[in-house]
């Protein structure tokens, strides 16, 4: 029987300390440095690889998360929609973003109230989509979740000027 949605949010919040917040802010800052460091080179063209490379990170990092997530809060013999309500349980306990899930023909829509944690702490425009570690990590989450590979894109960003980051995720075959 699936657990209580309450129930799962209290087995999510057992789990980490009050204070633990800042301790993970520290450890996120590299990241965000590294991601500009990297988005920083591609707009001086030095190489479209690059954000192919924070793509591939971000699927290692969503992998990682997946796997310790369906691991310590033994999910293998639960429902998908069980595991998903865990994976967005933690990721709002640990304030890196709401998520707003919606359904469109032929894909799902996974819209990230206010933006990403990446794309609100860059404060500038650029024209453009830059949380593909992100997209990358919603790639590797959902395979080790639900053992699926997808195709992520960001179809809107806080970057670009718009009200919050959108990942448009298709199921491949």
């Amino acid at each position: 029987m699936e657990d209580d949605f309450k129930n799962i949010s209290n087995k999510v919040n057992s789990v980490l300390p009050d204070d633990w917040i800042g301790g993970f802010e520290l450890g996120w800052s590299w990241t965000e440095d590294f991601e500009r460091r990297i988005y920083s080179l591609y707009l001086q063209g030095m190489n479209s690889n690059l954000l192919k490379l924070l793509y591939d990170a971000g699927y290692d990092t969503g992998k990682r998360l997946g796997e310790g997530i369906l691991s310590y809060f033994e999910l293998e013999p639960r429902s998908l929609k069980e595991r998903a309500y865990y994976f967005d349980v933690f990721l709002s306990k640990i304030q890196i973003v709401t998520i707003k899930y919606s359904k469109e023909e032929g894909y799902r829509v996974l819209t990230f109230i206010g933006g990403t944690q990446f794309s609100r702490n860059f404060k500038e425009l650029t024209g453009e989509s830059i949380c593909h570690h992100t997209a990358g990590l919603i790639a590797g989450c959902t395979k080790a979740l639900f053992n699926r590979d997808v195709i992520v894109v960001e179809s809107r960003c806080l970057a670009k000027g718009d009200t919050d980051c959108e990942f448009r995720v298709w199921v491949t075959e």
